[in-house]
């Protein structure tokens, strides 16, 4: 404090212009001294905090629901159905999924979705049929990511051979407590 009453004492007794010079000269001493400071003792430099990311939750233990919400209405043409966003809910987040839109959409059990062509052991199964055509979904777990899958299936015609549904990835997720990360 002492030091400080000494600085007013000289700036009182300057010029204008003498007085802005030392001032400079003062923040530039005090900046130096800063670090000098610093180097001098490490225990005062800043701390750099970072943010740890989290973890995913364990899908294997997650149950999912799965809900769909008109998205357009087909009155003025009857000929197409009506869309729905298909939403997934996982248990462990408070977070949901858009899937796509399609027709509707239903969860199915396993055996059923096997008897469709989807594997066995996923996270779940969804179908989506209207007028001799849908779309099967299905989510596995990859490397704590969840994968969900989309076919097309088409009803076949009574003369010709079942197509087989193929299976392509839509989403790869990471499901987190909070939310749901691309």
């Amino acid at each position: 404090m002492m030091l400080g009453f000494g600085y007013i004492v000289v700036v009182k007794s300057l010029s204008m212009k003498n007085t802005l010079y030392f001032l400079i000269i003062i923040l530039l001493a005090s900046s130096c001294k800063n670090e000098t400071d610093r180097t001098e003792n490490p225990a005062n430099d800043e701390v750099e905090v970072t943010a740890q990311k989290p973890t995913p939750v364990d899908l294997s233990q997650t149950d999912f629901d799965f809900k769909t919400f008109e998205a357009s209405n087909s009155d003025a043409d009857l000929t197409s159905p009506t869309k729905y966003a298909l939403y997934l809910y996982p248990s462990t987040s408070r977070d949901s999924l858009k899937i796509g839109m399609d027709v509707g959409g239903i969860m199915i059990d396993e055996e059923k979705a096997v008897v469709l062509g989807m594997p066995a052991g996923a996270l779940f199964y969804i179908r989506s049929y209207y007028a001799g055509t849908g779309n099967n979904y299905y989510g596995l777990e990859e490397n704590r990511r969840l994968i969900i899958y989309k076919g097309n299936v088409v009803e076949p015609h009574p003369e010709a051979e079942p197509e087989p549904t193929i299976y392509e990835k839509i989403h790869s997720v990471e499901v987190f407590a909070d939310s749901i990360a691309q």
